[in-house]
């Protein structure tokens, strides 16, 4: 049997807001105004034709006049495209790829059982599924850091690491959520072929 590798899932998140923000302002920007020249192009070479008085019957200046136009759009789509490039670098310089690999059946079983669920945590799954019968597999509260911290791989996550994560002021529900949905994608997650 070829040996096997423990099954690995990754997320990126931007670690300064900052700069996804100018990232997805200069992207917008240069969907924009690619649009809008595409858009209005027959138009402003009509327009460009008019003031430079070429009639509409002299095939060659209305030629020299449109790629004078495109030239132009050109240039403009070119200086959009370099400032959303260089919003893209620093994005991923300041972004970090997490890492998570399985842990194989038995250490998760181990890892289930040392985070038993509470009565409030069943409660909760039944609402939530609106059926009396379901039970919670875990404590969500202490399993969640858990898994992250045992499955993390890229970066190797330290105490610390998780408890900035999970309990620290800078980052928000929606980034340890995907964190830890990706920690456990890594364990149940099956073949993509």
């Amino acid at each position: 049997m070829i040996p096997k590798s423990a099954r690995t899932t990754s997320v990126t998140i931007p670690m300064d807001s900052t700069h996804e923000t100018a990232f997805l302002e200069a992207r917008q920007a240069l969907d924009s105004v690619a649009e809008h020249l595409l858009a209005t192009y027959p138009a402003r070479v009509d327009q460009a034709a008019a003031r430079a008085g070429v009639m509409r019957d002299d095939p060659d200046g209305r030629a020299r006049v449109a790629a004078t136009v495109l030239a132009e759009d050109e240039k403009t789509i070119s200086d959009l495209q370099d400032t959303a490039e260089k919003a893209l670098e620093r994005l991923n310089e300041t972004s970090q790829t997490f890492v998570f690999r399985s842990l194989g059946r038995t250490t998760m079983r181990e890892l289930y059982a040392a985070h038993p669920p509470t009565d409030e945590d069943h409660a909760n799954v039944r609402a939530n599924l609106e059926d009396e019968k379901a039970v919670a597999p875990y404590h969500e509260e202490t399993f969640a850091p858990a898994l992250v911290k045992a499955a993390s791989a890229d970066p190797v996550l330290s105490d610390e690491d998780v408890k900035e994560i999970f309990d620290g002021d800078t980052w928000n529900n929606t980034e340890v959520t995907l964190l830890y949905v990706t920690a456990m994608s890594a364990q149940s997650q099956g073949p993509r072929l």
